[in-house]
């Protein structure tokens, strides 16, 4: 037996008591006390007649009267009550009735006289699981032991096969992942099919207790040896996690989890689960790496530096072949590769289109792709002897793919981890662009702060000096000097302000007609004896307002640098979907084109030199690129392009 029996003996015959305590092994420490022969432990005070004896194999509680029985008696700590039938304050047929009623499976002994056939029956008939007559010599209370130890083992064994087809009806769905039962009276161990096939086992195989410790880690066996015991000890649940070596020699991690099993009070077993939690683990630890990718990204200052970044992270963290990040530089019709792996299989890749690519589609829809099969891919398009890819758009910034060579290589774990990590390329690519455009915005304040300290500080300075001479002289003509200086600063500040208006982004261009914002702009400059050709037609993507102003101050650069009575022509571009402002005034020399845009920069006697600034900014914050060249008359075209039209 793996513990003791406990045993209940109710008799008021000492004699008897004491040699059965004896031959049970508990004698010599049982004095004789009050009619009872026993020796205190800590399961059964001494108290009103009632005293317990333990050894190895058995626990004796005794009590020498019904009373004292009903009040000790406790069929948490018993196996097997044996009782007298003759007492002194009633019959120990009763006891065993009234025990019976609340405890039908509780093994129970009765001990008769020499020649009590009736009362034999009689109990039996009363439920004792078995009778035996009184008597001290050593093959009376030999039959007595017999009839104690196999009628506890007896009981045992039906409560274990009551425990494991509960443990069956408890794990059964569970029993993919494992369930186990571990029964403390008979040290058996039972695992269902699920725990055997994660233990790599199959169905010969009997386990036990140390065998199922072995499968663990050395260093993880000591969590698992004080789960077990304090869910034994103190009857409360626990859990714990470990690594295992299967016995086909797969490395897993597994999470068992001990359920205390009880009967009347008292732990009998454990059983619980067994889960494998590998891939989880595995799945939070690639969380923690990229959570520490977040951490690094912020740290560099350039595109390139934060997509290598990027591109490492996905071979060593995500564990994939091959990546490649591709950005916009700004035109709009081609992504270019920015960082890759060493071993990209198409070595000499440089860029790709937008249009009729799969990055290109990811890219403009702002969706992720994934390519089972690039072969039979509308779009894929392989760039070298790979067979599926995943495509996550970095926002407005361009493209990151994960290639390999295997069809079907991408599960949804991928996919997410992936767009994970591109999230935080995305938000490092975000914070360059902000800082990017702080530093724009900054220059442009100085440049402001120039024009206000310089430009308007001149004609400030002649208003100032005129104001003198006409309070000296009183000569009316020093007046109109400055009203000549004012017109100016008020050009000056208005300028300045549609300057500084013009940064912020287009984020929600419309459809407008070309020809009539340039009708309406001609309208509105002072374009003297100048003449128009209108060659442009249709409709663009823009900002109305914004672009109307661009097409003034391209009409008053043309006027001002090419005459009163300059010819202009305003016509679509060719190779770049677009429009141009052509003059045949003088031009601009070569070495000068890359200045014009300048602020403040003009060599016109009129303007504040801040026109084609305005130009530049307008067309920026569109997407558009404004660059000089010559027109077909030797003067100056200035193009607009990456311009997307609607007809």
């Amino acid at each position: 037996m793996s513990r003791p029996i406990r045993v209940f003996c109710v008799d008021d015959d000492t004699r008897f008591l004491d040699a059965l305590s004896q031959f049970l092994g508990v004698g010599d420490e049982a004095p004789v006390d009050d009619g009872a022969a026993a020796t205190a432990t800590d399961e059964a005070p001494v108290d009103d007649g009632a005293a317990a004896t333990a050894t190895d194999e058995f626990t004796v509680e005794t009590a020498t009267t019904v009373e004292a029985a009903i009040e000790q008696f406790d069929p948490a700590r018993t196996d097997c009550l044996v009782v007298t039938q003759d007492l002194p304050d009633g019959e120990g047929l009763d006891l065993l009735r009234s025990v019976r009623e609340s405890h039908p499976s509780l093994p129970v002994v009765l001990v008769v006289a020499d020649g009590s056939e009736a009362v034999a029956a009689a109990a039996v008939s009363a439920g004792a699981t078995d009778y035996v007559q009184k008597g001290t010599d050593e093959q009376q209370l030999a039959r007595l032991r017999d009839g104690v130890v196999e009628a506890v083992e007896t009981d045992r064994e039906r409560r274990g096969r009551e425990r494991r087809s509960e443990l069956l009806r408890h794990t059964e769905s569970v029993a993919q992942t494992g369930g186990w039962w571990l029964d403390f009276e008979t040290d058996e161990l039972v695992w269902t099919r699920g725990t055997r096939a994660l233990f790599g086992v199959g169905d010969d195989y009997q386990p036990t207790a140390s065998d199922a410790l072995e499968f663990y880690h050395p260093e993880d066996q000591p969590a698992v040896q004080t789960a077990l015991q304090e869910t034994r000890e103190t009857g409360e649940r626990a859990a714990v996690e470990g690594r295992i070596q299967t016995a086909d020699g797969r490395q897993r991690v597994v999470r068992a989890t001990f359920v205390p099993v009880t009967e009347a009070g008292q732990v009998v077993g454990v059983r619980g689960a067994v889960l494998d939690v590998t891939e989880s683990r595995a799945y939070e630890q690639t969380l923690r790496e990229l959570h520490a990718v977040a951490a690094d990204l912020p740290t560099y200052d350039s595109a390139a530096e934060i997509c290598d970044r990027t591109v490492a992270a996905a071979e060593t963290v995500l564990d994939f072949d091959h990546c490649v990040v591709l950005l916009d530089d700004g035109g709009g019709e081609r992504l270019f590769v920015t960082a890759i792996s060493e071993e990209f299989p198409a070595d000499d890749l440089e860029s790709l289109p937008i249009e009729g690519t799969l990055a290109g589609a990811t890219y403009r829809d702002g969706e992720t792709y994934v390519v089972d099969d690039a072969d039979s891919h509308p779009v894929a398009d392989p760039q070298g002897p790979y067979q599926s890819g995943l495509s996550v758009p970095i926002g407005d910034h361009g493209v990151c793919q994960m290639i390999a060579e295997q069809p079907a290589a991408f599960e949804a774990d991928d996919r997410e981890l992936a767009e994970l990590l591109v999230s935080h390329t995305e938000q490092a690519l975000d914070r360059l662009a902000r800082e990017a455009d702080l530093q724009r915005q900054n220059e442009r304040l100085d440049e402001f702060v120039s024009v206000v300290s310089h430009d308007l500080r001149n004609p400030l300075n002649v208003v100032s000096g005129m104001l003198d001479l006409a309070e000296e002289t009183g000569d009316p003509d020093y007046f109109q000097r400055c009203r000549v200086a004012t017109d100016r600063m008020e050009e000056l500040i208005d300028d300045l302000l549609t300057l500084a208006r013009q940064g912020q982004e287009v984020t929600e261009p419309e459809p407008v007609s070309l020809p009539s914002v340039v009708q309406s702009a001609w309208e509105t400059v002072d374009t003297e004896s100048a003449t128009l050709t209108l060659d442009a037609d249709g409709e663009i993507l823009a900002d109305e307002g914004r672009l109307r102003q661009l097409v003034e101050n391209l009409l008053r650069n043309a006027v001002d640098h090419g005459g009163p009575e300059v010819r202009i022509t305003v016509g679509e571009t060719t190779e770049s979907p677009g429009f141009y402002v052509a003059d045949d005034g003088p031009g601009v020399p070569p070495d000068r084109r890359d200045r014009v845009f300048e602020h403040g920069y003009s060599t016109a006697d009129r303007g504040t030199g801040l026109g084609l600034s305005i130009v530049h900014e307008v067309a920026a914050a569109h997407g558009w690129t404004a660059t000089v060249t010559d027109s077909e008359t030797d003067g100056t075209r200035i193009e607009i392009t990456g311009v997307e039209r609607l007809d």
